[in-house]
């Protein structure tokens, strides 16, 4: 599945939006959840993202709820669907 990835400097930001499709519900992520999300997306589980983002499981699983959240989404499976289906598109702000 491809996506169509945008990038630009905006006052000392980073922007980055990720989207699939014109009518998609488009969700802000901070840069620590756009992380924990790529993570999800690679299959990996909290305790995995922990390791690799050197935090703890707990900041994983209160990132994941934040993310759920925006996304309006109810768990790890939805939300891999909803992305993959390109339902969601992610702007990281």
């Amino acid at each position: 599945m491809t996506y169509f990835v945008e990038s630009a400097a905006m006052g000392g930001e980073r922007n980055l939006t990720i989207s699939k499709g014109a009518d998609c519900l488009h969700v802000r992520l901070t840069p620590a959840e756009h992380r924990v999300l790529e993570r999800v997306m690679l299959g990996e589980t909290n305790k995995e993202i922990a390791a690799q983002l050197e935090c703890s499981h707990r900041t994983v699983e209160f990132h994941l709820a934040h993310i759920f959240r925006k996304a309006q989404v109810d768990g790890r499976g939805r939300l891999m669907s909803v992305v993959a289906t390109g339902r969601v598109g992610f702007e990281i702000r």
